[in-house]
């Protein structure tokens, strides 16, 4: 047992479902490898949600450390520091692993001898259920080198350059469903000053300073679809945490390189698009005024220039050709309010009948 590989499983915590908890407790509890610790961070929680977590760590290889409220990338930074295993890797508190996750991590990570080992994850929710089909144990590919750069596109903000044959299945952006070295983690740490995107930032920086990256074709990890999280309600700063979130990954990114380039032009409309859905049709129904000082912010900001910048009309397919025109003549939310009318009227008309 001494000479075993060991893990370090972080959850960080704040303010989730009891029944939540439990769950991602037990995904741990019930995986097949089991040389792990759990760190289980309570990012300045209330005395009440304080108790369950106590109650809910109760095992010799568990731990939970308890901070002031500081954010997850503070947790998760805490938390790489706390860590005393080979190996980390993240889990968030609303989601869950398959129980053979560590075993098969572990697997791909000794045949491959990789730094950065990345699986597939699975979209789960009340009503998909997903039946998790194993690859064949050679069906993994390595990147070292120069090669690394082929994923940054898939990792900033292009789908497609990195599929999977499972359906629904995908490789995520966030931390998790990875297994990392952990004297790789230690060398970096989530930034603590976004609160956008850290976790694109972190995977892009760590992909840099890894010596060989294996991406498994197959999915282990369980991403809860949860409309009350972080990123799918309402926030009125979207417009300030996309602009910092954005100048980071300018610094980060080689933008010489086409690829990279648009990968990073695809996250900004990506951004722009979720959040105005999200955020700016609700303030026009509610608040015109904020809706239009928001819209008149959107149009200063550094990231719409580079949108509707002529080196991305001059890089991009044919139809983000059409959106730079849309964008440059601020057309883009006009035609977006239009369609969200006719959205809503259809609902209305569906209703009535």
């Amino acid at each position: 047992m001494q000479n075993e590989v060991t893990v370090s499983i972080i959850v960080p915590c704040y303010k989730a479902k009891e029944e939540w908890v439990k769950r991602a407790l037990l995904s741990v509890r019930n995986q097949t490898y089991k040389s792990y610790e759990l760190i289980v961070v309570d990012d300045g929680s209330s005395k009440e949600y304080h108790d369950i977590l106590v109650s809910s760590v109760t095992e010799n290889n568990e731990h939970l450390i308890t901070i002031k409220n500081s954010g997850v990338s503070a947790a998760r930074n805490i938390a790489v520091q706390s860590a005393k295993g080979d190996f980390i890797c993240f889990l968030d508190v609303d989601d869950w692993l398959e129980p053979d996750f560590l075993e098969r991590a572990l697997l791909f990570q000794a045949k491959s001898n990789a730094d950065f080992v990345i699986g597939g994850t699975v979209m789960c929710s009340d009503y998909i259920i997903h039946d998790f089909k194993r690859a064949d144990i050679g069906n993994y590919e390595c990147y070292e080198g120069e090669e690394k750069s082929g994923l940054i596109p898939h990792l900033v903000g292009t789908t497609g350059i990195i599929s999977l044959d499972v359906p629904m299945g995908y490789i995520g952006r966030g931390p998790w469903s990875r297994l990392i070295r952990r004297s790789l983690a230690l060398r970096i740490n989530f930034d603590e000053d976004l609160a956008l995107g850290e976790d694109i930032v972190w995977n892009v920086r760590l992909l840099g300073l890894a010596d060989r990256v294996c991406v498994v074709k197959e999915c282990w990890y369980c991403y809860w679809w949860n409309n009350d999280s972080k990123t799918k309600t309402f926030n009125e700063n979207f417009v300030y945490e996309t602009e910092s979130h954005i100048k980071v990954l300018v610094d980060v990114l080689d933008l010489n390189d086409s690829e990279v380039y648009l990968s990073l032009i695809s996250r900004i409309y990506d951004q722009v698009n979720e959040s105005w859905d999200r955020c700016l049709m609700v303030l026009k129904k509610t608040d015109a005024a904020q809706y239009r000082r928001m819209k008149d912010c959107v149009y200063h900001t550094d990231f719409w220039k580079l949108l509707c910048s002529s080196k991305t009309f001059r890089l991009s397919s044919a139809k983000m050709k059409i959106v730079v025109v849309l964008c440059r003549t601020r057309l883009f939310y006009f035609l977006k309010g239009i369609k969200v009318k006719l959205r809503d009227m259809k609902l209305r008309n569906s209703v009535s009948k």
